[in-house]
């Protein structure tokens, strides 16, 4: 195996100097059998943990320089090092099993399992789930892949497992919760963090790997997944009906010798070649695909806070001084029940805009004091608007551009989003009710549009019911 590849180096001709005397090669042979026989301990350690091996072989090598070259010889071991052999690398320290493990990204559908809304004829169903397309319950039988939950087991023991697939959240969900029992996949990533190319779904490994692309694969059948960072990538036969299909035993042999690789302290001679490639470290893809995550766009009066230049009924949580006319006026802030929580839960999942009809000098302050943790990404005021008919209107487009499935604004005022009323999400306006539960409602709702591959027709829905 290429990791102990160090162990079948041929042993150099000569350790000690050319012009000994002829007494001293009989001395020399038994040295260099007793060398040997030092050397040969190394095979007979292997069971022993990779610190103990790492030790053992450093003494016996350096044992076996000693006995090589005579005192007689040697003015000094500074000399011998010169002369005798090549200085060995200075090893890397060894990775234990228990650091951070190295990462399996797995596709789903016809790497894991193979699904179909007809019963299939050739082959038995291992599972069913129901899945809603278009308002209508539709049955999906699955197929296991042979060997897909060993293969899952063995693998967890050295990596760190995780699923990366095209499909719906709402399907793909339900098919890891009856695949994955034992809880072996540690992460779920779905057709919402793939990065849409010409009608196309490619997986960005940087997304999730940031810079230490040398640290992640991906199984996947179709090549284009990983066509953003192909060495990464690992080809697998799609699988539909084959019930002798035996691709992943053979894959799960394959990740074994790439642990023991990626684990094992190499101490060769710089001319030793390693039996497998490196992964290279990619630098991220700068492309206008990079931020797949959606977006929620947030109006800020009577939406998330309420403010007043009059001191309020209720308690205010806040107060910032605005300048207005020439005087300097308290403007007293409200929070709405729930909203820290709100923006917290979103900023999760969602990129977190607010785009408010109110002055920057104003709004500014609010915002600065109401997000201290820095969810929202993006301030918009009321020079981005567009006056219709002396109302301040909301034009998501300036946000979002032409891919308006990906954005939702969220506003008690439904004038603000005229121009794209389908992606408005109606709230009711708060003032003063301490008690108002609208934010935390409205929460669940936005974490479900996840199952939506255009978030308008989770507002269709919305408003249908």
């Amino acid at each position: 195996m290429a990791c102990h590849g160090f162990l079948g180096k041929p042993t150099p001709k000569s350790f000690g100097r050319h012009n000994h005397a002829r007494r001293n090669r009989h001395h020399q042979s038994r040295c260099s059998a007793a060398a040997v026989a030092a050397a040969g301990s190394i095979f007979t350690s292997l069971n022993m943990s990779l610190f103990t091996f790492h030790n053992r072989l450093l003494r016996c090598v350096s044992r076996f320089f000693r006995l090589a070259t005579t005192s007689s010889a040697t003015p000094s071991h500074r000399a011998t090092m010169k002369q005798g052999y090549k200085k060995l690398h200075k090893p890397e320290p060894l990775r234990r099993r228990n650091d951070k493990k190295r990462t399996i990204f797995l596709d789903l559908d016809e790497t894991l399992v193979h699904s179909t809304m007809e019963p299939p004829i050739r082959v038995n169903v291992d599972f069913m789930v129901r899945i809603k397309i278009e308002g209508t319950v539709i049955p999906m039988f699955v197929v296991k892949r042979p060997g897909v939950t060993e293969f899952l087991e063995r693998i967890s023991k050295n990596y760190r497992v995780a699923i990366f697939t095209a499909g719906l959240p709402e399907y793909a969900s339900q098919v890891l919760d009856k695949l994955d029992k034992n809880r072996v996949i540690s992460q779920r990533l779905y057709r919402d963090s793939c990065t849409e190319m010409n009608g196309r779904y490619a997986k960005d490994l940087s997304l999730v790997a940031k810079n230490d692309l040398g640290s992640v694969l991906l199984v996947d059948d179709n090549p284009f997944s990983y066509s953003l960072q192909p060495d990464n990538g690992v080809p697998i036969k799609p699988f539909v009906d084959d019930m002798e299909d035996q691709e992943l035993m053979k894959l799960a042999e394959f990740f074994d010798g790439c642990y023991q690789c990626f684990t094992a302290t190499t101490i060769s001679y710089p001319a030793t070649r390693p039996g497998y490639t490196k992964l290279e470290i990619l630098e991220d893809p700068l492309t206008a695909y990079t931020n797949t995550k959606r977006t929620i766009i947030l109006d800020l009066d009577e939406t998330l806070v309420h403010s007043t230049t009059q001191l309020p009924g209720v308690k205010y949580d806040f107060m910032v001084m605005v300048k207005m006319e020439r005087e300097i006026m308290p403007i007293f802030v409200v929070k709405r029940p729930g909203v820290t929580e709100f923006l917290e839960r979103l900023g999760e999942n969602y990129k977190v805009v607010v785009f408010t009809a109110g002055l920057e000098e104003y709004a500014s302050q609010v915002l600065d004091k109401l997000d201290k943790n820095g969810v929202i990404s993006q301030r918009l005021y009321r020079d981005s608007c567009t006056e219709v008919s002396g109302k301040y209107v909301k034009d998501l487009s300036l946000v979002v551009g032409k891919d308006l499935r990906s954005a939702l604004i969220v506003d008690d005022n439904p004038s603000s989003y005229s121009l794209q009323p389908e992606n408005g999400v109606p709230i009711k306006a708060f003032v003063d009710d301490l008690k108002d539960q609208e934010l935390l409602n409205l929460v669940e709702f936005l974490e479900s549009c996840y199952a939506y591959e255009d978030m308008r027709d989770a507002v269709k829905d919305l408003l249908a019911n």
